[in-house]
């Protein structure tokens, strides 16, 4: 009950982005908005690694995801203590 009710009272962005993700996978999604739903779920919720996945499978392990997963603490999806 106690999440529920937090859960109610948050922005609406933090209810929506992962209802986005979700739908991201979907062939139907827009091309052209993928990377724009990207950013916004990335900056309400920068920490998921889930997220961080996504990312390097899209976009490629690259000098920016590299970075962008090094400060939010991913340096290595393998590391069984991240992401606990």
């Amino acid at each position: 009950f106690v999440l529920f009710t937090f859960y109610r009272f948050l922005p609406t962005d933090f209810r929506k982005e992962p209802n986005i993700f979700t739908n991201m996978s979907n062939p139907n999604f827009p091309q052209n908005r993928k990377l724009e739903a990207f950013i916004s779920i990335l900056t309400t919720f920068p920490y998921s690694r889930e997220y961080l996945k996504y990312m390097v499978n899209t976009y490629g392990e690259n000098e920016q995801t590299t970075a962008i997963r090094n400060y939010f603490g991913y340096p290595n999806f393998d590391d069984p203590l991240l992401g606990m």
